[in-house]
């Protein structure tokens, strides 16, 4: 009996001992299925954030080619636009063209600001200067000039008028 008992002792022993391979052998495996989940996943990352980082490239590339223009000459592209309607409604540009009265038009220019300049050219269908003139204390054109232009038509014919504005200190 006592020899059973050992060999009964030597048996479960050995069973445990496979146990315990097996369990080591299943944990090595894991370990490697593991290291195979952390390459793949790894790689997928990777490809994500080069995606990711071209598409900021191909935004911030779109994004530099974009006109962005200040408020200031926003506001002088929106200035001139309103002045050249309401001469246009007052009848100013017509007097100038039809009369031959340029003061009209210089009326306008003069209840602008201080500081910006502006030069009115009308002309008439066939491309010829009807009315050109400058407000007064101002010369040449500035470095940011905005340039408005309207069609008009008084008289049985097509006008068009022409706004350039610039600041003084440009």
């Amino acid at each position: 009996m006592k020899r059973r008992k050992g060999e009964m002792k030597m048996k479960k022993e050995k069973n445990e001992k496979k146990k315990l391979r097996k369990k080591m052998e299943n944990k090595k495996e894991k370990r490697k299925n593991r290291t195979k989940k952390g390459l793949v996943i790894s790689f997928d990352s990777i490809i994500a954030l080069s995606v990711m980082f071209m598409m900021v490239i191909g935004v911030n590339a779109m994004l530099g080619k974009t006109n962005s223009q200040t408020f200031e000459e926003l506001n002088s592209i929106k200035m001139t636009n309103d002045i050249l309607a309401a001469m246009e409604k007052t009848g100013a540009i017509e007097r100038a063209v039809m009369k031959d009265d340029p003061a009209s038009l210089e009326k306008f220019l003069k209840e602008t600001r201080q500081n910006d300049c502006y030069m009115m050219r009308v002309y008439d269908n066939e491309n010829k200067t009807e009315v050109a003139m400058v407000k007064q204390g101002c010369s040449a054109h500035g470095e940011d000039v905005s340039v408005n232009s309207r069609t008009i038509i008084f008289g049985n014919r097509e006008h068009l008028a022409v706004l350039s504005s610039w600041s003084r200190g440009s």
